[in-house]
């Protein structure tokens, strides 16, 4: 196989990912305008800045609310910690079939409980 060979089958490789990447965000617009925001589908992580120290992180799906999932996922991490506080960074989507639109923390920080 020459260095052509190889740059080519790379060059179709990254296309139909991209093309299938394409594929799916356009199914996920498609969707969006039929979606009921107050009963969507998030995840949440909670990553724990402790985790070396042997807490346990967390990543659930959650079906309500944007603030719903997010005290939801607070409220088993802190269980499932024995803490009375989070630490932890905070990733969440809004799931639209294949696609997860990952939402800004500027969005749930008001009511996001805070870490000291």
């Amino acid at each position: 196989m020459t260095l052509r060979d190889y740059i080519e089958e790379q060059l179709k490789s990254q296309e139909k990912v991209l093309s299938r990447s394409l594929q799916l965000t356009q199914a996920a617009q498609r969707q969006l305008p039929t979606v009921d925001i107050d009963s969507a589908e998030f995840t949440v992580t909670l990553a724990s800045l402790w985790e070396k120290e042997g807490e346990k992180s967390l990543t659930r799906n959650y079906v309500g609310t944007l603030e719903h999932a997010v005290k939801s996922a607070e409220a088993e991490f802190r269980q499932m910690n024995a803490r009375s506080d989070i630490q932890a960074q905070y990733r969440v989507t809004l799931n639209l079939g294949e696609v997860q639109v990952q939402i800004p923390e500027l969005l749930f920080e008001d009511f996001m409980q805070r870490y000291t």
